[in-house]
């Protein structure tokens, strides 16, 4: 784009549009954002805040290649962005680094795990099998039951909530401007108002991008004393502030309280005996691959930077600079070819 400032809309105020909008504005863009209301209601607001690019291979996507690699990249620009975001806003945002503590309760598990331990240390990844002594010195809650431990230093986490509210302090410091639409808007509303338009509109039930619904539960910290993320399975246990986050479910689930309960005390007993002090769900926005969608959408400054998934939090400052670098410059890194909206024609 040969305009010196060019002027960008941006459909969506989750973690996704709202890291895209502060990244152009530090690249000299205009920008103006569209939601349907503040704090956004969307999977952001709901998330737990992992960044786990090694656990991505215990969730079954070992087989992405693109996908880890993306992972791995997007977590390494978690330090700077939390640094910059921090001095930018004049808040916290709750960032972490690991390790995550991934525990195997059965044979199968732990044979994932070893899976996961082989392909991290081929890629040059650090990670450790733990030994109960060590796990005690770590976490005295987690179970004794376990077959393996595997700590995965790259694994870390981030409180999104405080990431967002935080990242609308950034742009608003920066001239980024916000619009509220209760009823939503388009990209084809947009377009002759601006020189792109980018797509970060989460989850609709009338698109590609499909909502897949997670709850969560908060627990007393007190009552389960937490000091890193422990994962088992596809559930685990995120402490933030006084609380303790136990999550999460994917899609419909009959009794999801009494679901992760039931899940929950197996690597972690005390949540049987501790307080629940709140609950909510969120929808994850999901393209049919489950991975991101980003890049052009035909020919008329249309984009997208949606589908992210379980990885929305961990994917933000990577997403930003892949779709500013396209929008900007012309062009994102090769690595983002495997994530274009070409792939099963996505459209707007």
């Amino acid at each position: 784009m040969s305009l010196s400032k060019p002027d960008i809309a941006i459909i969506g105020a989750g973690i996704i549009g709202l890291s895209c909008a502060w990244e152009l504005l530090r690249r000299g863009a205009s920008v103006t954002l569209y939601e349907k209301q503040w704090p956004p209601s969307g999977a952001s607001w709901a998330a737990a805040g992992m960044l786990a690019p090694a656990y991505e291979l215990a969730g079954g996507n070992s087989g992405q290649c693109d996908m880890f690699e993306l992972c791995c990249r997007g977590a390494k620009l978690w330090r700077g962005f939390s640094d910059d975001l921090e001095r930018a806003s004049g808040t916290g945002i709750g960032y972490y680094e690991g390790p995550t503590l991934a525990v195997a309760l059965d044979a199968a598990q732990a044979d994932n795990l070893r899976r996961v331990q082989d392909r991290l240390e081929a890629s040059g990844m650090d990670c450790e099998s733990l030994y109960r002594r060590d796990l005690v010195e770590l976490e005295r809650g987690v179970s004794p039951d376990f077959e393996m431990v595997l700590a995965l230093p790259s694994d870390g986490r981030v409180n999104p909530r405080e990431t967002v509210l935080a990242l609308r302090i950034a742009i608003e410091r920066a001239g980024g401007v916000f619009e509220w639409v209760p009823d939503g808007v388009r990209l084809a509303e947009l377009e002759a108002r601006f020189d792109a338009c980018i797509d970060a509109s989460g989850a609709r039930r009338d698109g590609q991008i499909r909502p897949v619904k997670g709850v969560m539960l908060a627990f007393r910290r007190v009552d389960i004393p937490l000091d890193h993320v422990v994962r088992c399975g596809a559930e685990y246990a995120v402490p933030r502030g006084d609380k303790v986050l136990i999550g999460a479910t994917v899609g419909e689930v009959p009794d999801a309280r009494a679901y992760l309960l039931s899940r929950a005390v197996e690597f972690l007993p005390r949540v049987r005996k501790a307080a629940l002090v709140d609950q909510w769900s969120g929808f994850r926005p999901a393209a049919p691959d489950y991975a991101p969608v980003m890049g052009r959408l035909g020919p008329r400054g249309h984009y997208i930077a949606n589908g992210h998934y379980r990885n929305g939090v961990l994917l933000a400052p990577i997403t930003a600079k892949i779709v500013a670098d396209m929008v900007l410059e012309g062009e994102g890194p090769e690595l983002a070819d495997a994530f274009s909206p070409d792939r099963f024609g996505a459209t707007a």
